[in-house]
């Protein structure tokens, strides 16, 4: 999407404009290595807290959204095999026959602060990234009254179309005034479902409450969420239990396809529908 914008991009009457600042991506790591963690096995995106939520994060009960309990269920204790690929599919449909899909979900994306083996472990203090990223859109936010904040996201909801998440219905009502019939909060029906009790997502209003900030996540559907859920949690454990073999090279590529499908179908929509958003937001 940047890609495009910045191919076709017209810089005249560039004064009049507003600003615009492209942020390729705030984990090189993740990039360079295909995970969706950094070096530290911290998810970014359930990093950015205050002060006072750290406290909170820290305290709170590790098993608020049944996490430890769906650990202990699908959670490989040693290197993956390839025959785990297909006995995961097996131990997820029964959880999500007792418990239900939004509670299976809500169990792993509110993330967890007391496993730094497990997937969504949102760390015990700010990681370097987000101070980096302070620091670089300082000046520019600095001198802004208002700001637009598009964080593109991949994994949820059908292939290629794009659901515009927000943390509530006061964050909705203004979203919706760009994005109008394409902006749920976390807890809706759709890709936001089981949001409701994650912490950390990155977050410009808190680094400059100065600022006005419409802040929505643009999340691409890619794969149905239980294959997302498996290549997730299948890297995790080849990550810890069999880094840098042939078989954690295998299964960052099942992660990698999980979050940006080869098609081009899938990245043909996903244009169409940035660019759009783009436009709207500009």
């Amino acid at each position: 999407i940047q890609a495009k914008v910045l191919s076709e991009w017209n810089a005249s009457n560039a004064e009049t404009r507003p600003t615009v600042v492209f942020v390729h991506a705030i984990n090189p790591y993740g990039f360079a290595k295909l995970r969706r963690f950094n070096e530290e096995n911290v998810d970014l995106n359930r990093n950015h807290l205050s002060k006072e939520e750290w406290e909170v994060a820290l305290n709170r009960d590790p098993n608020i959204a049944n996490f430890v309990s769906l650990w202990e269920g699908v959670g490989p204790r040693r290197a993956p095999n390839l025959l785990d690929r297909y006995l995961f599919l097996f131990t997820a449909a029964y959880w999500v026959a007792f418990n239900g899909f939004d509670a299976c979900k809500r169990a792993i994306v509110t993330g967890q602060y007391h496993d730094p083996t497990a997937p969504y472990y949102g760390g015990k203090e700010q990681q370097r990234s987000i101070d980096l990223l302070t620091e670089a859109l300082r000046p520019i936010m600095s001198k802004a009254k208002k700001a637009i904040f598009i964080d593109v996201h991949s994994g949820l909801g059908p292939q290629g179309v794009d659901t515009f998440m927000v943390d509530d219905k006061e964050a909705q009502e203004k979203a919706e005034l760009i994005f109008p019939n394409r902006v749920e909060a976390h807890g809706g029906s759709g890709a936001s479902s089981g949001y409701e009790l994650m912490m950390g997502g990155l977050s410009l209003q808190r680094m400059f409450p100065s600022v006005e900030v419409v802040h929505v996540t643009e999340e691409f559907g890619t794969v149905p969420g239980i294959f997302v859920a498996r290549n997730i949690i299948l890297e995790n454990a080849a990550y810890h239990y069999a880094r840098d073999s042939h078989l954690h090279e295998t299964t960052q590529q099942w992660l990698r396809d999980a979050f940006y499908p080869q098609s081009m179908a899938f990245k043909t929509k996903v244009l169409v529908y940035g660019l759009d958003a783009y436009f709207r937001a500009y």
